[in-house]
This record gives C-alpha cells, sequence and structure tokens, in this order.
C-alpha cells in the first residue's frame, strides 16, 4: 500500500545556532592545521542550510573565501579585518539578531570553487521552496563606495554599481537557468543608492534549485568583494508516495533513548526533525538493529529507509 506523508514546514536559517569564535567571527582560521602553503575546507550546518569557507595559509600572510559567519559590530572600520554587516544603526543581524553570514568572493565569475554556494539538508521526500533572504553591505564596501573608507579613491558615482546574482544550481552544481539579481549599491539609469540596512530579497524565482550560488559583478574592480546575509527563509513540500512495508519494524515508538531497525539491512538510515534537518545518519548492516537517539530532543521525527529503490517513511515520537 501506498500513502503520502506530509512534511510541510518553514525554515529559517538565521546562524543563531552556531557559536562564534572570540575573534567576533569564523572563516576558518581558528581550525586551520597551520600548514604553510594548505587551502583548507570547512564545512558547516546552521539549521537545514550547508556553507562552506577556503582558508589558506602563506609565509607572511593568509587569506580566504566562501561564507564566513560574524556577530561584529563595527561600522567604522574600513578593511578587510572587520567581518561587520553595515547597517545605519549599527543593529547587528537581521532582526536585531546577534549572528549572521559574511560572504567574500575572490574570484567574481561563476567557476570553481563554489565556494559562495549554499546547499539544503533535506528529506529526499521534499521539494524546497526558496522564499528569500535579507541582504546588506559589509562595512568596508559600504565605505569605500560612500567614499569614507579613508582614501576616498573609490566613491561610486553615475555608473557605478555593485549587485549580487543569485543562481540556481541542480544537486550536481549545474546552472538551471533560474536566477535573481540585487544590487547593494545602483548609481545606472539615475539611481543613486547604496544600501544601507537588512534588505529582503525574494528568490521565489529560484523555487526547484538544490542549491544556490551567490555571485557578484561591480563597474569597480576595486570594490571590496563582501557582502552580509541573514534569515534565509525556505519552506519544504511533500513531493512523493511513501511506500509502506509491512515486514520493516521500527520499534518501541514512542521511543527515548534506541529504536530498533527489523527486516532490512544493507541500508542507509536518516532520521529528520520536524523542520527537515537531518540529525542521525547511520547505516544498517544488520536485520535487527539498534539506534541510538537519546542526542534527540523530544519531539516528532521522520525516518528514511531505503529498499529495491523503494524509500520507506516513518514517522516515530522521541519522549
Amino acid at each position: 500500500m501506498t500513502c503520502f506523508l506530509h512534511i510541510s514546514a518553514q525554515l529559517v536559517i538565521d546562524f543563531e545556532d552556531l557559536t562564534v569564535p572570540q575573534t567576533g567571527y569564523f572563516n576558518g582560521a581558528t581550525i586551520h592545521s597551520g600548514n604553510i602553503g594548505n587551502t583548507e575546507k570547512f564545512e558547516y550546518q546552521s539549521v537545514s542550510g550547508l556553507f562552506r569557507v577556503y582558508y589558506t595559509k602563506e609565509n607572511g600572510y593568509n587569506y580566504w573565501s566562501g561564507t564566513a559567519y560574524s556577530n561584529q559590530k563595527d561600522m567604522l572600520t574600513a578593511d578587510w579585518n572587520n567581518f561587520s554587516a553595515y547597517t545605519v544603526d549599527g543593529s547587528g543581524g537581521a532582526d536585531n539578531s546577534t549572528n549572521y553570514a559574511f560572504g567574500y568572493m575572490w574570484n567574481p565569475t561563476f567557476a570553481q570553487p563554489f565556494s559562495d554556494t549554499i546547499s539544503f539538508d533535506r528529506p529526499i521526500c521534499c521539494d524546497i521552496e526558496i522564499e528569500g533572504m535579507y541582504v546588506t553591505n559589509a562595512v568596508w564596501t559600504y565605505h569605500y563606495m560612500n567614499g569614507t573608507d579613508g582614501t576616498g579613491t573609490g566613491k561610486y558615482s553615475a555608473g557605478d554599481y555593485y549587485k549580487l546574482i543569485f543562481r540556481g544550481l541542480d544537486i550536481n552544481n549545474n546552472y538551471n537557468g533560474q536566477e535573481v539579481e540585487f544590487y547593494l549599491a545602483d548609481f545606472t539609469n539615475n539611481n543613486a543608492y547604496i544600501i544601507d540596512k537588512w534588505t529582503w530579497v525574494n528568490l521565489s524565482a529560484l523555487n526547484g534549485s538544490d542549491k544556490i550560488a551567490i555571485l557578484y559583478y561591480s563597474s569597480d574592480e576595486w570594490t571590496p568583494s563582501y557582502y552580509c546575509i541573514d534569515n534565509i527563509t525556505i519552506d519544504y513540500i511533500n513531493n512523493i508516495e511513501n511506500e509502506q512495508f509491512n515486514n520493516v519494524e521500527i520499534y518501541p515508538n514512542p521511543a527515548k533513548d534506541f529504536i530498533t531497525i527489523k527486516n532490512i539491512a544493507e541500508t542507509d538510515i536518516k532520521i529528520y526533525d520536524i523542520c527537515g534537518k537531518l540529525v542521525i545518519y547511520n547505516y544498517l548492516d544488520q536485520t535487527n538493529q539498534k539506534i541510538d537517539v537519546s542526542s534527540l530532543k523530544t519531539g516528532i521525527y521522520f525516518v528514511t529507509l531505503k529498499q529495491d529503490n523503494r524509500l520507506i517513511y516513518k514517522k516515530i515520537v522521541i519522549l
């Protein structure tokens, strides 16, 4: 028999679940091996959003790219050491939150590495509907374009612009033809503004994408290529029928410390919370195997298994 398992939930990726180092930001420096010449990739997850940052250590200098995260609120320092989002009131993250993401792209083209790509962890049974996110300038970028960075050499004037392109990607990082552009500064076509607060960007045109790539383009090649994002909002919508197999058992249900999976083996088991975040991943190599769920909070969870190219979904309750 088949039935539809309904999973429909809105998620806000707000970075508040991340611990920021004492430096006030994370860009990979604090966990780099220290080996000179090594570019090391670090991946991290906030809610269901998956991000990556690259950090390179060289003799005499170090550099990074990708998506860092920060809680800094320095609205004045206009240099590469400042990991602050620019807002006129110096409030920090969107909606006066503490943490936010801080992006940097060293290569303004759609090329490897995809260090500026956001992907989403989700049950395979669900499609993603991307609502949007909040965006603002980084402090150094703002002051450069505003001519208040101490040099005045980058002050934007008629014809100048700095924009982000949000591009939809499939699971294999292929561009799917969907994109949204957003101007962090626009002095074209009689416009004259620089974004100075968290501003909502509607990304519903990217629905159906598995990932989002963020690119930048500027009329001034010396514009510091930073940007800040926060409160990425997505919806998970069920898209598949659930195959029910009478011989596959999961017990006890409700459970507290362990569940037992019976009559299925040599398959992956994934457990997702009600919001679609992957919380347990394991491999079943026995037909009667216990899985430790003691780390899970009280609530409803979804177990996914695979058998003969068919997907099995079970709902469990953790006490």
